[in-house]
């Protein structure tokens, strides 16, 4: 069944709220295509807190987020128009990256820190033979 219509809009937002109570009473886990599909329904939606519900309850035991389903979600906060559940989006959205994306870009924690640029000395030019 495709519900790409406008008309369809409200049978597919009520079909994933049913699907996404049953997630949580049954601890589910969320594939990263579900999970993008969720959210992308949700936001097209504008149901922020269902939103809010949902990432409050994924942990990397039971989901598989992706970059760009976060980032269509952040660009898309502009439209919350309640600025305490926005900020709690926002939150959740930045713990989802620390948990997920971030522990690849830090360094471990035994390797030496890279010097800041201004630290790093540059290499020297070989002088020139003095002509006689």
């Amino acid at each position: 069944m495709e519900f790409d219509s406008e008309k369809e809009k409200q049978r597919r937002l009520e079909m994933a709220e049913k699907l996404f109570k049953r997630i949580l009473e049954n601890q589910i886990s969320l594939g990263a295509r579900l999970f993008d599909s969720l959210v992308y329904v949700f936001t097209e939606s504008q149901q922020w807190r269902q939103l809010t519900e949902m990432l409050s309850n994924i942990t990397a035991g039971n989901c598989q987020p992706e970059v760009k389903t976060l980032n269509y979600l952040k660009k898309n906060l502009l439209y919350c128009f309640e600025p305490q559940v926005r900020a709690q989006l926002k939150e959740q959205i930045e713990r989802l990256e620390d948990n997920f994306f971030a522990p690849a870009n830090k360094p471990a924690p035994d390797a030496p820190e890279k010097p800041a640029p201004e630290q790093r000395k540059k290499p020297r030019k070989p002088k020139k033979p003095e002509e006689q």
